[in-house]
């Protein structure tokens, strides 16, 4: 599949050479796509990349080092991206969101979590409570009057909590 889409990146250029201009991008696209579809696999590194695409590992690395970063510094950004959506948007343990986002252990995925967000996934999670209230609301919709009153008052805590938060530098990006 790689393959094909570069060289069909290739076919749509104006020039007769398939030239490293052309290719790196239609590449580079390519390789995020693999990188988002596999990240909780693991199965994310140069050798992985460039099995995947039929390239080489040092085309993989090349390509990513055009703009200044590598392979790693990619994975090590988006994947406490993706865990921080499931601390906001699910009830699960921290430490089994970590465990999921491939983290050796959960205090490992809060020195992370806590270097690219400015607080610990607990923090996070209490400041931006909302998110998972929406769930709760929609999935328990059926529930009697008596929830509706509880979730209004837990909402006005959590909108204390996010002021709280925001002043702390807890939920910056």
């Amino acid at each position: 599949m790689a393959a094909l889409e570069l060289f069909v990146g290739a076919l749509r250029s104006d020039s007769d050479v398939c030239s490293a201009q052309i290719v790196r991008p239609a590449l580079r696209a390519s390789i995020e796509r693999y990188i988002d579809r596999h990240l909780l696999t693991g199965a994310v590194t140069p050798a992985a990349l460039a099995a995947a695409h039929w390239v080489s590992i040092r085309t993989v690395n090349r390509v990513f080092s055009a703009t200044g970063q590598t392979v790693g510094e990619v994975v090590r950004v988006r994947r406490p991206a993706r865990a921080r959506a499931d601390v906001t948007e699910s009830d699960q343990p921290i430490s089994n969101i970590a465990q999921r986002w491939g983290f050796s252990d959960t205090s490992h995925f809060s020195r992370t979590f806590k270097a690219h967000y400015g607080c610990s996934p607990t923090d996070y999670r209490n400041a931006y409570p909302l998110r998972r209230l929406g769930l709760l609301t929609h999935r328990f919709s059926g529930l009697s009057r008596r929830f509706k009153p509880q979730t209004h008052r837990a909402r006005s805590v959590a909108s204390q909590r996010v002021k709280c938060a925001t002043a702390t530098d807890c939920g910056g990006s």
